[in-house]
């Protein structure tokens, strides 16, 4: 099997290039703890393998809570010959004009994979990819102006940076852009934007921007509190892969908040949220058996 380091998406080894984002498919193996990926996301262990693929714990790098990621692939690789292949032809791919080529060269750099990790060079790349029109590669220079990795934190660039990505239709850059507005970071605090950015990262299917939002209409933040709403978010986000929003799913029915309470239904939810690496969700579970 192979798969795509930008969407993820596994093919037999009978394809070459990914359809969407025209990049070359990597043989596929495991996931180093450390590895972070889309710029985001920082592997921590395996979770588990089914016959559909590998599920990771990692911990999401802006909002500092972890998170389960699931490859639909048979394993992630990271045989230095393979990744030496991959990035002569992000190289080359980048110097003809791939804003997609580029991106991936700078996720190289940035994990270190098959070069020595650089910084400069990831940012480097990442500013040809976004100049390219690639949402991803203006999302990393988001993470990075966010984080102040590899350069001084600044929340306003980041802003600028997360906002072109999500006008170029990235889920997780609206999201991130609705946090900055929700902690008045680069910009003045403004709830009703960032409800607005979350809403956009919701409907195109973002889990975190779903959690995000819900948030919002738990605490009545910037909104009319409202437990109904909040729950159908959260349930939405668990069904997208979020660990938080199961747990948050899992308490809505332990409290009766918004649905019928129903113990027996929190525990499922709050189990799955612990089997995805939560451990507020784990202690839930424990304390509802």
């Amino acid at each position: 099997m192979k798969y795509c380091p930008l969407c993820d998406t596994s093919f037999t080894n009978d394809h070459t290039l990914c359809p969407r984002d025209q990049v070359q498919l990597i043989p596929s193996n495991e996931l180093d703890p450390g590895t972070v990926i889309r710029g985001a996301y920082q592997i921590q262990r395996n979770l588990g393998r089914g016959g559909m693929g590998v599920v990771y714990l990692a911990r999401h790098l802006l909002l500092d809570r972890p998170v389960a990621l699931k490859f639909i692939s048979s394993a992630v690789s990271t045989e230095m010959g393979q990744l030496d292949a991959a990035k002569q032809s992000y190289e080359q791919a980048c110097e003809m004009g791939s804003a997609a080529g580029c991106n991936n060269l700078a996720v190289f750099y940035q994990d270190g994979k098959s070069v020595s990790k650089d910084d400069n060079q990831a940012l480097h790349y990442f500013e040809r990819a976004c100049n390219g029109g690639s949402a991803l590669g203006c999302r990393g220079l988001g993470y990075y102006w966010d984080t102040g990795r590899g350069v001084g934190q600044n929340y306003y660039s980041a802003r600028v940076y997360y906002e072109k990505a999500c006008n170029l239709g990235d889920a997780v850059g609206c999201s991130n852009l609705g946090g900055m507005y929700e902690k008045g970071h680069g910009v003045a605090q403004d709830y009703d934007t960032a409800r607005n950015y979350f809403q956009k990262s919701c409907d195109a299917n973002s889990a975190l921007g779903c959690t995000q939002l819900g948030y919002l209409y738990d605490r009545g933040t910037g909104v009319a509190q409202d437990n109904s709403r909040a729950f159908t978010l959260y349930q939405k986000a668990c069904n997208g892969g979020d660990a938080v929003g199961c747990n948050n799913t899992g308490v809505f029915y332990e409290t009766g908040r918004g649905v019928g309470q129903d113990k027996s239904t929190a525990l499922i939810f709050y189990q799955k949220a612990c089997g995805m690496g939560d451990q507020d969700a784990c202690r839930n579970a424990q304390r509802v058996q």
